[in-house]
């Protein structure tokens, strides 16, 4: 049996003090846990991070008109766009990692995305001509950010941005120093099981349980860990066409891996890795994490339409419980 390989991130065991609060946002279910004595305070703290998150959605989603991603999806080549804080400091960390991953990670992506993709999000083959045009749109050299006035601008035109590997990260983030400005320290966050933020762990513990399950048989656990103050994320294939590479002389679907997971110190790196790691080849995921040690990285190699696995992989400092 198959299972979403979005989704694969869960708690394995009730944490039996804590509360549970949820919210729909960004297309996902977002879970907020926290451990505190007052239970209507900690209602209260988890309501100011949902108002967080959907302050954020309405800011850098390019599915609402008028946020800041939608006017640049719209903007006229060369023309500068001021953008709020958290677009602008979203946009900073995406191009930090597209440099980090040599292009791998790229929310300029949405041109190339049509090739392969009907309006009705059915699959289709693009013609060499229709790739060709859609590369010159592609890729983080195309913005300019200019961090005293905030505000970006594209060398040419057409560029398309899309936040999504990256932004319910970025908003897990932020609802956490929401929660910390509450005073409320102990806490897991959860943006649709892909990516899950712990801050301080409940006393006595180690850590938040987290449970990686198979992305092909979801009753079965690839690794078990107890995580604080970090973040892990999964991204996998939902069909063979749902994943690019961006890069020159490489476009076109990624081949040859179901799922991949990544643990990082922050939400908003943990959410774009796991994306660049189904990208990258496992050398260059391997190599990466040889440069990036305190990063980790889980790939499950193998054929998605055939939904068989050839290999695990994994690099980096996985604080596994056994």
């Amino acid at each position: 049996m198959t299972t979403d390989p979005q989704e694969t991130i869960q708690p394995y065991e009730s944490v039996p003090q804590a509360r549970t609060f949820s919210h729909e946002a960004m297309a996902s279910t977002f879970r907020v846990s926290l451990v505190y004595e007052d239970p209507r305070y900690a209602h209260q703290a988890a309501l100011a991070a949902f108002a967080e998150i959907d302050h954020l959605e309405r800011e850098i989603s390019r599915f609402v008109e008028n946020s800041d991603i939608s006017r640049l999806n719209h903007a006229p080549s060369g023309c500068a766009i001021t953008l709020g804080i958290d677009s602008y400091a979203c946009l900073q960390h995406a191009r930090q990692i597209w440099e980090e991953t040599g292009g791998a990670f790229d929310v300029t992506i949405g041109s190339l995305y049509r090739c392969w993709m009907e309006d009705n999000r059915t699959p289709r083959i693009p013609t060499s001509a229709d790739i060709h045009a859609a590369m010159e749109r592609t890729g983080m050299q195309h913005l300019h950010l200019d961090s005293k006035l905030y505000e970006i601008a594209t060398d040419v035109p057409g560029v398309q941005v899309d936040l999504g590997g990256i932004g319910k990260g970025y908003a897990l983030d932020r609802a956490s120093m929401i929660l910390r400005e509450w005073n409320i320290s102990m806490g897991l966050l959860n943006a649709g099981s892909s990516t899950i933020l712990a801050m301080d762990p409940p006393a006595g513990k180690k850590g938040w349980p987290i449970t990686f399950h198979h992305p092909l048989d979801p009753d079965k656990t690839l690794m078990r860990l107890e995580l604080a103050n970090g973040s892990v994320s999964g991204s996998g294939q939902k069909s063979c066409r749902h994943i690019l590479d961006p890069r020159p002389g490489r476009v076109g679907p990624v081949v040859g891996k179901i799922a991949t997971w990544s643990l990082a110190t922050s939400a908003t790196r943990s959410d774009a890795l796991s994306t660049a790691f189904l990208v990258m080849d496992p050398s260059e995921v391997e190599a990466f994490s040889h440069k990036h040690p305190q990063d980790a990285s889980l790939v499950v190699l193998g054929d998605f339409e055939k939904q068989t696995v050839s290999k695990i992989a994994a690099w980096g400092p996985w604080p596994r419980l056994d």
